[in-house]
């Protein structure tokens, strides 16, 4: 599913300018936008009346005229020609209009359409509109996403393992997520989305069992050592840790629920992970995502 970022005058962090160069400065920053969310499948819309949009009093244009007639000639024609050249490249942003861009966000997910809008608006609020302001709140937004539209196996490793980034995968890690108990992981991304994210978002310092029983906490699910059982198939290649030896994976997170709140079963699916020093740094090691080794 692809998440759609609008952008607009909302999208500022002001939205009356003293002078031409501190809007010109505004304009700037969209492009930095693009550098601070770069997760898979995520894209970017700009209303394309930017410049006429007047939620919050004159609009961009309104002012250039004003910033004009105070003496500034030519500052339009010298706006549009950066507008188009500099601005607001590689953006897509002459589809759809402000209001178009926001009724999309408010209407949600579009399934047909395999998408969902999300409005940015870091300083300026709209009455009655929800959008996000911060790394934090669009980070809620992909997980919710991620849990409720997984839309294939495919499309889900993609975007999960370009957001939850402080993991390192196994290279056949995509492909235990075919070997799920049920046989459709899409059926329980909402519980192996929460069991990642308490992974990711731990900081390890390789304390056991107590770092278990913390991202346990996190995930809401039991996570466990293996125990007297035979590791010998939970035992992976890491060229990040080792070229020669292979890497004991053996605690795992038990994500046992189903999307479906109806559902009572209780389903035997699991994490592999380990936690390694490399470069100094601890770092979470996933193995296998779905079926129980």
């Amino acid at each position: 599913m692809k998440t759609i970022i609008s952008l607009s005058i909302f999208s500022f962090n002001k939205s009356r300018f003293s002078s031409f160069k501190e809007l010109e400065e505004e304009f700037k920053l969209l492009q930095g936008i693009k550098d601070d969310y770069k997760q898979a499948k995520v894209y970017f819309a700009v209303g394309n009346d930017i410049t006429d949009y007047s939620y919050f009093g004159l609009s961009v244009n309104q002012q250039i005229k004003n910033f004009e007639f105070g003496g500034d000639r030519g500052l339009q024609i010298s706006f549009n020609m950066k507008l188009q050249r500099e601005y607001l490249k590689n953006f897509d942003w002459w589809s759809l209009t402000t209001d178009e861009l926001i009724e999309k966000s408010v209407l949600g997910p579009n399934i047909e359409n395999n998408e969902n809008h999300i409005i940015y608006m870091p300083i300026l609020k709209m009455n009655g509109y929800v959008g996000f302001d911060n790394d934090e709140t669009f980070a809620s937004h992909y997980e919710k996403m991620l849990s409720e539209y997984p839309v294939s196996n495919d499309s889900y490793y993609q975007r999960m393992t370009s957001h939850f980034t402080n993991i390192i995968y196994h290279s056949n890690c995509r492909l235990t997520l075919n070997s799920i108990e049920g046989g459709d992981f899409c059926k329980f991304s909402i519980a192996f989305t929460r069991c990642l994210k308490a992974l990711n978002d731990h900081k390890a310092q390789i304390r056991i069992p107590e770092e278990l029983d913390i991202i346990g906490h996190l995930a809401g699910y039991s996570c466990t050592t293996q125990g007297s059982n035979n590791k010998k198939n939970m035992q992976f290649s890491f060229p990040e840790v080792s070229e020669v030896n292979l890497v004991n994976c053996e605690y795992h997170l038990k994500p046992s629920d189903s999307n479906d709140p109806r559902d009572n079963g209780y389903y035997h699916n699991r994490i592999y992970f380990t936690f390694s020093e490399i470069d100094g740094e601890v770092k979470t090691l996933v193995a296998s995502i779905g079926p129980h080794l």
